[in-house]
């Protein structure tokens, strides 16, 4: 196990939300757990005189933050143009070759951990096992009524036995969650976005099946009558809860006050909420309605991640920060709440109790940017690259000019 010393102008901790040091010693190689390991925060002045056979890695003019976390996207889809009609025609190869640029893509832009939301199941061996991307847990095709939303990839299921054995099959194959599609889509033809799908009772069975082999389950729901039903079935996580109806012919999000007020409180609490707010922000709107119902539900007691819904039209994997962004703008997040957000509750929200922070015993997932988060968060994001040390599926970002070669 060899062991490295990081000096930043500063090591972020999102637990406290400040600047809590400027060194950091970190494991890398064959440590027991077989990741590279956070040992020691600290002054680097200290931490240098205390182990000084230890190689330097000189951030001093960069801040030092935990890699960020997606918590929603679709590696394998393209986001220019029509989605459904480029996946439909391309074969499994260019799929995957897509997926791993798109992870490489996300990685460049600071995201050390993704969750795929919903592909292939050759996607999971195809990317599992690889050190060039993030690290990623993949949830294979979605749970779908037959043609339901992104019936495509493969998950249709309607009975108990067949959701029963959609679940056991992700879990043989390496998925750490369970994709449940609760309401229509807009991406699949056919599909409505404002219609349910599987009853409580279907989603129930799911839950039990998922959680039982120890899997996270994520509900993708587009209407209010989805969403509760969803979080009473007991989901660990709600993805978009756009709250959807056809109002005389339009589609439209509406907030129902009657339909949240009679949620048990103790179902509500701590269940995970992806809005993907940039995925349908339109600066040109004087209100996002989206974000409007996540600080709803986040004042209930849901807790916000961050999950871009990247892949799908128009929204790319480059820009996780556009989310981060959106949460101090539209939301009124404070910026240390939604870096927050952005790595340490994002990890929970995938089961990662050990990612997300910079302090003794996490994993040494990190990026180095340039400008200061808390005080210059305009956006954008100067994500560093001159020289990339891959230990497992960590990463060190060492400063410089970004290397297009990964």
């Amino acid at each position: 196990m060899e062991k490295y010393l990081i000096h930043g102008k500063g090591i972020y901790d999102p637990v406290s939300g400040r600047y809590c040091a400027n060194g950091l010693l970190v494991s890398i190689g064959n440590s027991d757990q077989g990741v590279g390991r956070i040992l020691e925060r600290g002054e680097f002045k200290k931490l240098k005189a205390h182990y000084p056979e230890c190689y330097v890695m000189d951030l001093k003019e960069l801040w030092i933050l935990p890699g960020l976390i997606n918590t929603h996207v679709h590696l394998e889809f393209n986001p220019e143009g029509d989605t459904f009609s480029v996946y439909r025609k391309e074969n499994s190869k260019k799929h995957i070759d897509r997926a791993i640029q798109a992870a490489r893509k996300l990685l460049r832009s600071g995201v050390t951990g993704v969750r795929d939301a919903g592909s292939s199941m050759e996607l999971i061996c195809a990317l599992k096992d690889r050190g060039d991307i993030p690290s990623i847990q993949f949830c294979g095709p979605p749970l779908t009524l037959p043609r339901g939303h992104l019936y495509f990839l493969g998950g249709e299921v309607q009975t108990e036995t067949e959701i029963q054995n959609a679940v056991q099959r992700r879990a043989k194959a390496g998925c750490g969650c369970v994709k449940l599609i609760a309401s229509g889509g807009g991406l699949t033809p056919g599909s409505k976005p404002e219609q349910d799908t599987y009853t409580k009772e279907q989603m129930y069975m799911a839950v039990k099946e998922a959680h039982k082999l120890g899997l996270k389950i994520a509900a993708h729901c587009l209407t209010g009558t989805s969403a509760v039903h969803a979080i009473q079935a007991g989901v660990d996580s709600i993805e978009h809860a756009a709250c959807f109806k056809n109002v005389s012919g339009c589609l439209m999000r509406v907030w129902e006050p009657e339909l949240w007020s009679g949620l048990d409180k103790t179902k509500i609490k701590n269940v995970f909420l992806m809005p993907g707010i940039s995925n349908t922000w339109d600066p040109n709107v004087a209100k996002c309605l989206q974000a409007e119902i996540a600080c709803r539900l986040k004042a209930m007691g849901m807790l916000l991640t961050v999950g871009t819904d990247a892949g799908c039209q128009n929204t790319f994997f480059e820009e996780t920060w556009k989310e981060i962004w959106l949460l101090t703008e539209v939301c009124k997040l404070t910026e240390a709440e939604a870096l927050y957000t952005a790595t340490i509750q994002s990890a929970q929200a995938l089961g990662w109790e050990d990612v997300g922070g910079t302090s003794q015993g996490y994993r040494a997932d990190l990026i180095a940017v340039r400008e200061d988060p808390l005080s210059e968060f305009s956006g954008t994001w100067s994500i560093l690259f001159l020289e990339e040390k891959w230990f497992f599926n960590e990463m060190f970002i060492t400063g410089g000019i970004e290397d297009e070669s990964i």
